[in-house]
């Protein structure tokens, strides 16, 4: 996995800020420290988020590795991973957040799909896993605090690009509440009713599209050829 910290495209950086991360710019691909990606407990501007992020250390770091070690092509914005308060929430609620560019994806298969289409792809492929991962701390889901999780996924968007033109990038950002999140990870709730239970809300380039109504597909990351893990183990 690398860290990105390219400066987003509009519709990407509203994505992000509706968890409120900071992405500090720099020169896409450059060597990344460790624990890039985690946002740092002097930039939390909320007590509740500061005191969860230092609680839950080690959890992140933990989620960090995993999404390197097993996602190698999948590149997390810096300071992305840590506890955010999505925008759509009225009150100071906490979600265990991530936000990444899926690098790998661009084939005539997912090309040939409609937004809709290749947002529900890319739920189907990331989603559940990533979930697991952030999620392999089970106290997590005990944890009052702990409102949410959301995972936001960009990639570019299958269109010709002149020369000297910057691809646009298609973006899904999904909300999962602690509840739901339990369920599903507990095993009582199939991933084909989790992506139609998750609020999601798409952005086609410049474009909000608003909340996305994704249909369930068949897919799943370990079917990817090359994934390097079959899945975290969960600490109770």
């Amino acid at each position: 996995m690398r860290v990105s910290s390219s400066p987003p495209s509009r519709a990407a950086a509203l994505a992000l800020a509706l968890v409120g991360a900071h992405v500090m710019l720099a020169v896409l691909g450059s060597a990344a420290a460790a624990d890039e990606a985690i946002l740092p407990l002097p930039d939390y501007r909320s007590e509740t988020g500061r005191r969860l992020a230092e609680k839950y250390a080690t959890t992140l770091r933990e989620f960090d590795q995993s999404v390197a070690r097993c996602l190698p092509w999948v590149e997390v914005e810096k300071h992305t991973i840590g506890f955010f308060k999505p925008k759509h929430v009225p009150r100071d609620e906490r979600y265990v957040s991530i936000r990444a560019f899926v690098g790998r994806d661009a084939s005539a298969k997912i090309a040939a799909l409609d937004f809709r289409e290749r947002a529900a792809a890319m739920f189907a492929r990331y989603a559940g896993p990533l979930l697991r991962w952030m999620g392999a701390d089970r106290s997590l889901l005990q944890d009052a605090d702990v409102h949410g999780f959301a995972i936001i996924l960009d990639w570019t968007k299958p269109a010709p690009v002149g020369a000297g033109v910057r691809p646009v990038r298609e973006t899904i950002a999904v909300f999962i509440e602690r509840p739901l999140a339990a369920e599903y990870l507990q095993g009582g709730l199939p991933p084909s009713a989790l992506v139609t239970r998750a609020a999601v809300f798409g952005f086609d380039g410049d474009t909000p599209v608003g909340q996305v109504r994704l249909l369930a597909v068949a897919d799943h990351l370990l079917s990817v050829p090359g994934t390097a893990c079959s899945d975290a183990h969960s600490r109770r």
